[in-house]
Protein backbone atom coordinates (compact mmCIF):
# COMPACT_ATOMS: atom_id res chain seq x y z
CA UNK A 1 0.00 0.00 0.00
CA UNK A 2 2.74 2.43 0.78
CA UNK A 3 4.03 2.24 -2.79
CA UNK A 4 0.64 2.58 -4.44
CA UNK A 5 0.48 3.78 -8.05
CA UNK A 6 -0.48 7.37 -8.80
CA UNK A 7 -4.08 8.50 -8.60
CA UNK A 8 -6.05 8.50 -11.83
CA UNK A 9 -8.51 11.42 -12.12
CA UNK A 10 -11.86 10.42 -13.60
CA UNK A 11 -13.38 12.43 -16.45
CA UNK A 12 -16.26 14.85 -16.20
CA UNK A 13 -18.40 12.52 -18.35
CA UNK A 14 -18.22 9.26 -20.23
CA UNK A 15 -15.63 6.47 -19.85
CA UNK A 16 -12.07 7.10 -18.75
CA UNK A 17 -9.79 5.69 -21.40
CA UNK A 18 -6.48 4.37 -20.10
CA UNK A 19 -3.44 3.08 -21.88
CA UNK A 20 -4.49 -0.54 -21.28
CA UNK A 21 -7.91 -0.65 -19.60
CA UNK A 22 -11.01 1.55 -19.77
CA UNK A 23 -12.82 2.70 -16.62
CA UNK A 24 -16.30 4.12 -16.57
CA UNK A 25 -16.77 7.31 -14.57
CA UNK A 26 -18.10 5.33 -11.59
CA UNK A 27 -15.41 2.64 -11.84
CA UNK A 28 -12.63 5.22 -11.93
CA UNK A 29 -14.13 6.88 -8.86
CA UNK A 30 -14.40 3.56 -7.04
CA UNK A 31 -10.81 2.73 -7.89
CA UNK A 32 -9.67 6.03 -6.41
CA UNK A 33 -11.83 5.52 -3.31
CA UNK A 34 -10.27 2.09 -2.76
CA UNK A 35 -6.82 3.58 -3.16
CA UNK A 36 -7.59 6.29 -0.60
CA UNK A 37 -9.15 3.67 1.66
CA UNK A 38 -5.95 1.64 1.66
CA UNK A 39 -3.81 4.65 2.54
CA UNK A 40 -6.16 5.62 5.37
CA UNK A 41 -6.31 2.05 6.64
CA UNK A 42 -2.52 1.93 6.79
CA UNK A 43 -2.54 5.19 8.76
CA UNK A 44 -5.10 3.72 11.16
CA UNK A 45 -2.79 0.78 11.80
CA UNK A 46 0.06 3.14 12.56
CA UNK A 47 -2.23 5.09 14.86
CA UNK A 48 -3.18 1.90 16.68
CA UNK A 49 0.52 1.09 17.00
CA UNK A 50 1.18 4.29 18.91
CA UNK A 51 1.92 6.79 16.15
CA UNK A 52 2.20 10.39 17.32
CA UNK A 53 -1.23 12.05 17.07
CA UNK A 54 0.32 15.01 15.26
CA UNK A 55 1.52 12.76 12.46
CA UNK A 56 -1.89 11.10 12.25
CA UNK A 57 -3.51 14.51 11.84
CA UNK A 58 -0.90 15.60 9.30
CA UNK A 59 -1.51 12.74 6.89
CA UNK A 60 -5.09 12.11 7.96
CA UNK A 61 -6.16 15.61 6.91
CA UNK A 62 -4.54 15.12 3.52
CA UNK A 63 -6.36 11.85 2.83
CA UNK A 64 -9.70 13.02 4.22
CA UNK A 65 -9.75 16.10 1.99
CA UNK A 66 -8.81 13.91 -0.94
CA UNK A 67 -11.60 11.49 -0.05
CA UNK A 68 -14.24 14.21 0.16
CA UNK A 69 -13.30 15.52 -3.27
CA UNK A 70 -13.31 12.06 -4.85
CA UNK A 71 -16.56 11.15 -3.09
CA UNK A 72 -18.36 14.13 -4.62
CA UNK A 73 -17.16 13.23 -8.10
CA UNK A 74 -17.90 9.53 -7.58
CA UNK A 75 -21.51 10.27 -6.63
CA UNK A 76 -21.89 12.20 -9.86
CA UNK A 77 -21.13 9.03 -11.82
CA UNK A 78 -23.91 6.98 -10.19
CA UNK A 79 -27.50 6.58 -11.28
CA UNK A 80 -30.26 7.78 -8.87
CA UNK A 81 -30.80 4.34 -7.34
CA UNK A 82 -27.10 3.82 -6.68
CA UNK A 83 -26.73 7.31 -5.18
CA UNK A 84 -29.63 6.68 -2.82
CA UNK A 85 -28.09 3.41 -1.64
CA UNK A 86 -24.73 5.03 -0.94
CA UNK A 87 -26.35 7.97 0.86
CA UNK A 88 -27.87 5.50 3.33
CA UNK A 89 -24.34 4.96 4.71
CA UNK A 90 -23.31 8.63 4.52
CA UNK A 91 -23.77 9.07 8.25
CA UNK A 92 -20.40 7.36 8.67
CA UNK A 93 -18.64 10.32 7.05
CA UNK A 94 -20.74 13.09 8.62
CA UNK A 95 -17.84 14.24 10.85
CA UNK A 96 -15.50 14.51 7.89
CA UNK A 97 -18.10 16.57 6.03
CA UNK A 98 -18.65 18.73 9.10
CA UNK A 99 -14.95 19.56 9.32
CA UNK A 100 -14.37 19.80 5.57
CA UNK A 101 -13.35 23.48 5.55
CA UNK A 102 -11.07 23.09 8.57
CA UNK A 103 -9.42 19.99 7.09
CA UNK A 104 -8.74 21.95 3.89
CA UNK A 105 -7.13 24.73 5.91
CA UNK A 106 -4.84 22.19 7.55
CA UNK A 107 -4.06 20.60 4.18
CA UNK A 108 -3.40 23.91 2.44
CA UNK A 109 -1.76 25.85 5.25
CA UNK A 110 0.23 23.15 6.99
CA UNK A 111 0.60 19.94 4.98
CA UNK A 112 0.88 21.05 1.34
CA UNK A 113 2.01 24.65 1.74
CA UNK A 114 3.68 25.35 5.08
CA UNK A 115 4.21 29.06 5.72
CA UNK A 116 7.65 30.38 4.79
CA UNK A 117 7.89 32.85 7.67
CA UNK A 118 7.60 32.05 11.37
CA UNK A 119 7.13 28.36 10.64
CA UNK A 120 7.39 27.41 14.31
CA UNK A 121 5.74 30.53 15.71
CA UNK A 122 2.44 28.76 16.32
CA UNK A 123 2.09 25.42 18.06
CA UNK A 124 0.42 22.79 15.90
CA UNK A 125 -2.36 22.18 18.42
CA UNK A 126 -3.09 25.92 18.51
CA UNK A 127 -3.27 26.00 14.73
CA UNK A 128 -5.64 23.01 14.67
CA UNK A 129 -7.85 24.63 17.30
CA UNK A 130 -7.84 27.97 15.49
CA UNK A 131 -9.05 26.53 12.18
CA UNK A 132 -11.87 24.67 13.93
CA UNK A 133 -10.69 21.07 14.18
CA UNK A 134 -10.89 19.05 17.41
CA UNK A 135 -7.55 18.60 19.17
CA UNK A 136 -8.52 15.21 20.58
CA UNK A 137 -6.62 12.54 18.57
CA UNK A 138 -9.52 10.13 19.09
CA UNK A 139 -11.78 12.38 17.02
CA UNK A 140 -9.40 12.22 14.07
CA UNK A 141 -8.97 8.48 14.44
CA UNK A 142 -12.75 8.11 14.39
CA UNK A 143 -13.01 10.07 11.13
CA UNK A 144 -10.34 7.89 9.56
CA UNK A 145 -11.91 4.59 10.63
CA UNK A 146 -15.40 5.71 9.60
CA UNK A 147 -14.09 6.68 6.17
CA UNK A 148 -12.61 3.21 5.70
CA UNK A 149 -15.90 1.62 6.76
CA UNK A 150 -17.87 3.87 4.41
CA UNK A 151 -15.73 3.02 1.37
CA UNK A 152 -15.95 -0.69 2.21
CA UNK A 153 -19.72 -0.34 2.49
CA UNK A 154 -19.97 1.53 -0.83
CA UNK A 155 -18.03 -1.27 -2.51
CA UNK A 156 -20.31 -3.90 -0.96
CA UNK A 157 -23.42 -1.96 -2.01
CA UNK A 158 -22.22 -1.57 -5.59
CA UNK A 159 -20.45 -4.80 -6.59
CA UNK A 160 -21.39 -4.06 -10.21
CA UNK A 161 -18.96 -1.12 -9.99
CA UNK A 162 -16.39 -2.28 -7.42
CA UNK A 163 -15.70 -5.69 -8.93
CA UNK A 164 -15.01 -4.45 -12.49
CA UNK A 165 -12.87 -1.62 -11.09
CA UNK A 166 -10.66 -4.08 -9.18
CA UNK A 167 -10.55 -6.54 -12.09
CA UNK A 168 -9.51 -3.81 -14.51
CA UNK A 169 -6.85 -2.60 -12.11
CA UNK A 170 -5.52 -6.14 -11.78
CA UNK A 171 -5.22 -6.37 -15.56
CA UNK A 172 -3.11 -3.20 -15.72
CA UNK A 173 0.65 -2.84 -15.37
CA UNK A 174 0.12 -0.90 -12.12
CA UNK A 175 -0.86 -4.16 -10.39
CA UNK A 176 2.44 -5.86 -11.11
CA UNK A 177 4.62 -6.64 -8.05
CA UNK A 178 7.38 -4.26 -9.17
CA UNK A 179 5.22 -1.45 -7.76
CA UNK A 180 4.72 -3.14 -4.41
CA UNK A 181 7.77 -5.14 -3.45
CA UNK A 182 11.26 -4.04 -2.54
CA UNK A 183 14.33 -5.96 -1.50
CA UNK A 184 15.18 -4.74 2.01
CA UNK A 185 18.42 -6.72 2.08
CA UNK A 186 19.64 -5.00 -1.08
CA UNK A 187 18.59 -1.61 0.31
CA UNK A 188 20.52 -2.27 3.51
CA UNK A 189 23.61 -3.20 1.48
CA UNK A 190 23.30 -0.03 -0.60
CA UNK A 191 22.89 2.08 2.53
CA UNK A 192 25.98 0.60 4.12
CA UNK A 193 27.95 1.44 0.98
CA UNK A 194 26.58 4.99 0.99
CA UNK A 195 27.31 5.40 4.68
CA UNK A 196 30.90 4.18 4.26
CA UNK A 197 31.44 6.60 1.38
CA UNK A 198 30.08 9.57 3.35
CA UNK A 199 32.11 8.58 6.41
CA UNK A 200 35.38 8.44 4.43
CA UNK A 201 34.71 11.87 2.94
CA UNK A 202 33.83 13.29 6.34
CA UNK A 203 37.01 11.87 7.89
CA UNK A 204 39.08 13.64 5.23
CA UNK A 205 37.36 16.98 5.80
CA UNK A 206 37.22 16.85 9.60
CA UNK A 207 39.65 14.17 10.85
CA UNK A 208 39.30 15.24 14.48
CA UNK A 209 35.67 14.08 14.68
CA UNK A 210 34.53 10.60 15.76
CA UNK A 211 32.80 9.79 12.49
CA UNK A 212 32.66 6.04 13.13
CA UNK A 213 30.23 6.61 15.98
CA UNK A 214 28.52 9.73 14.60
CA UNK A 215 27.60 8.44 11.17
CA UNK A 216 25.25 5.57 11.79
CA UNK A 217 24.48 6.34 15.43
CA UNK A 218 21.90 8.99 14.53
CA UNK A 219 18.81 8.52 12.40
CA UNK A 220 17.90 5.17 10.86
CA UNK A 221 20.13 2.36 12.05
CA UNK A 222 21.00 -0.36 9.56
CA UNK A 223 20.28 -3.10 12.07
CA UNK A 224 16.62 -1.99 12.07
CA UNK A 225 16.13 -2.50 8.36
CA UNK A 226 14.69 -5.95 8.83
CA UNK A 227 11.33 -7.64 9.35
CA UNK A 228 10.89 -6.03 12.77
CA UNK A 229 12.01 -2.58 11.66
CA UNK A 230 10.39 0.31 9.75
CA UNK A 231 9.98 -1.86 6.64
CA UNK A 232 8.04 -4.61 8.42
CA UNK A 233 4.95 -4.07 6.27
CA UNK A 234 6.94 -4.17 3.04
CA UNK A 235 6.95 -7.39 1.10
CA UNK A 236 10.10 -9.34 0.33
CA UNK A 237 10.62 -11.39 -2.78
CA UNK A 238 8.11 -11.56 -5.58
CA UNK A 239 4.99 -10.99 -3.47
CA UNK A 240 1.40 -11.31 -4.69
CA UNK A 241 0.81 -11.21 -8.41
CA UNK A 242 -2.40 -9.19 -8.33
CA UNK A 243 -3.46 -5.85 -6.92
CA UNK A 244 -7.04 -6.09 -5.71
CA UNK A 245 -8.79 -3.94 -3.17
CA UNK A 246 -5.97 -4.26 -0.66
CA UNK A 247 -3.15 -3.60 -3.15
CA UNK A 248 -4.20 -0.52 -5.09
Amino acid sequence: MSTAPALIPPPARGPWVGAIVDYTHAEAGMRRLILIRNHINMLCRLFEGGIAPLLALHYGALHLVQFLDVYKDFMGGLDPRQREQVRCAAGLISDAHKHRDALKKVRNGWVAHPPDDDLLAEDASDFVRRVGLPVDPAAHYKMLVCTVMFIDTAGALLPEIAEPAVEKFNSSSDAKPKFHCIDLDQIAQNLRSKLDSVRKEAEQKCPDMQWVSLLGAAGVRLDKLGPSGPGACTARGDGPREGGAERQ
